[in-house]
C-alpha cells in the first residue's frame, strides 16, 4: 500500500461519514420545509443540500475536467446563489435527496482510484493548496461541517422544539 493510500482512504470514509450525518438532519424533511425560508436566513435547506453536491461534484469531477454529476447546478446551489434565484428547473428536493443518497454510497468506487489525479489547476482554498482530487478532501470536510451547522438552524427555526 503506497504511504498516502490509507490518509486518502480514511479523508473519503470521513467525507462519506460526515455526508451521511447531514443526511440524517435531513430525512423526513418535506419539501414545503426544505423551501421554506425563515427569517434572517439566506438560504434554505434545499439550497444547502444543493450547494454540498454542487461543491462535490465541482471539486471532484469539474476541476479534474471529468464531467459533473450534478449538471446545471451552479446557477441555483454555486457560491452566492440564493433560493429568490431559483426557476422553474432548480431540481425538487426529493431529486436532491436521492442524488444524495445514490453518491453517498456511491462516492468511494467513483473517486478512490482516482485520488492522485491531477486538478486542471492548482487550488487554493481556507488556506489549503490542492493539486489533486484527493488534496480535495480536507476541503469538502471542511466545508461539510461548516454547512452542518446551517442545517442545524435552519432545521431549527423550520421545525421548532
Amino acid at each position: 500500500m503506497a504511504a498516502d493510500a490509507l490518509p486518502f482512504a480514511t479523508l473519503l470514509k470521513d467525507f462519506s461519514d460526515l455526508r451521511a450525518f447531514s443526511l440524517r438532519f435531513l430525512q423526513g424533511m418535506e419539501e414545503e420545509e426544505a423551501m421554506a425560508l425563515p427569517e434572517g436566513f439566506r438560504n434554505n435547506l434545499h439550497w444547502q443540500l444543493g450547494h454540498l453536491l454542487f461543491t462535490q461534484g465541482t471539486t471532484l469531477w469539474d476541476w479534474c475536467g471529468r464531467p459533473s454529476p450534478f449538471p446545471g447546478f451552479a446557477p441555483y446551489f454555486g457560491l452566492g446563489t440564493s433560493p429568490g434565484e431559483y426557476d422553474s428547473l432548480v431540481p425538487d428536493w426529493d431529486t436532491l435527496l436521492r442524488l444524495a443518497r445514490k453518491h453517498l454510497l456511491s462516492l468511494p468506487g467513483e473517486v478512490a482510484g482516482r485520488l492522485q489525479e491531477p486538478l486542471g489547476k492548482p487550488y487554493k482554498l481556507m488556506n489549503l493548496a490542492m493539486t489533486t482530487a484527493g488534496e480535495t478532501l480536507p476541503f469538502l470536510i471542511a466545508h461539510e461541517g461548516e454547512h452542518i451547522a446551517h442545517i442545524k438552524r435552519l432545521r431549527k427555526a423550520v421545525r421548532p422544539g
